[in-house]
């Protein structure tokens, strides 16, 4: 009966550079852009998704920059889906595009919320595509036929966050209560220092336990086996990443601009298009490793192979 005065509610795509317009009134549901967090796909043993969940800080631990994470997880059939993000930026972010925080209530992953069919997009200057399952934030020359973002985008899954909206102050009589917990916390140290020792040798002797419990592979060198894997996995990745960030970077000559970026096994293959001279190209490229490049008189362009 009281829906006639229900206030609207707006769905806000977020990137630092894009600009927003915001209703007047109504509460604002915030759909993240790949830019403002980190997003893994990973294979793990049949665990709980609670406890799947209580792993994500360390499967991060040497993916992120240095900082404080917040991190979000669910099952996506066989793998598990993680995200990390700092809290402090997103704010930060929505204050700078003039979002009040008191008006946001639900925040969502553009990874969930972007359907394939969406994909390539373009947000101003960028592009939104799909990698290896994973949607990620490109400069626009990767996707020149990219389609504009979907005005009437809205959040169609459950996978959300929220964030603290509002300061707390604390008040004197709470602080005492604080400080007093404190002392508490000082006296029974020792004590629990001892406990703590108890219960680490407690817990070496169950480990075997703990491999049949969460399903591990039978023998810890199978485990191992299995982490090689995907840290060769995740080199490769970090290679890559780290290749594409160095060309990006890399002042070309005028007019010259990269065209299109592949992976083909144990190489990248790089295409420049409007190179007059591509002895001027090669020059900036030569720091690349084990670099093959075809020069295309013609068209004027320049295929470069550079090994991972």
């Amino acid at each position: 009966m009281f829906t006639r005065f229900k206030k609207p509610q707006q769905a806000l795509f977020l990137d630092p550079d894009l600009d927003v317009e915001i209703a007047k009134e109504g509460g604002i549901d915030v759909i993240l852009s790949p830019a403002l967090y980190w997003v893994k796909r990973f294979t793990l043993p049949s665990v709980p998704l609670k406890e799947a969940k209580k792993l994500l800080p360390s499967l991060f631990e040497e993916f992120l920059p240095q900082g404080e994470y917040r991190y979000y997880g669910y099952f996506d059939e066989d793998r598990f889906v993680g995200f990390a993000y700092d809290e402090e930026r997103i704010k930060a972010v929505l204050e700078s595009k003039g979002v009040p925080l008191s008006r946001v209530d639900k925040i969502y992953f553009a990874q969930n919320e972007l359907d394939k069919d969406a994909l390539p997009c373009k947000i101003g200057e960028w592009v939104l595509a799909e990698v290896d399952g994973v949607v990620i934030k490109l400069p626009a020359s990767f996707a020149s036929q990219a389609k504009a973002l979907d005005p009437r985008l809205k959040p169609h899954t459950a996978h959300k966050i929220t964030i603290e909206r509002y300061t707390k102050l604390i008040d004197r009589k709470t602080l005492y209560g604080v400080l007093g917990v404190c002392m508490l916390f000082l006296a029974a140290y020792g004590a629990e220092f001892y406990k703590l020792h108890i219960q680490r040798i407690e817990i070496e002797k169950a480990k075997g336990e703990l491999f049949s419990r969460y399903g591990l592979l039978p023998t810890t060198f199978q485990n191992e086996a299995l982490l090689k894997k995907y840290e060769k996995i995740d080199t490769r990745q970090r290679k890559i990443r780290s290749l594409l960030a160095e060309v990006l970077r890399m002042p070309l000559p005028k007019g010259v601009y990269l065209s299109d970026f592949r992976l083909h096994k144990k190489r990248v293959q790089l295409l420049f298009v409007g190179v007059e001279r591509k002895e001027a190209l090669l020059k900036r490229l030569k720091r690349l490793k084990e670099m093959k490049s075809v020069y295309h008189d013609k068209s004027k362009k320049l295929q470069v192979e550079v090994a991972l």
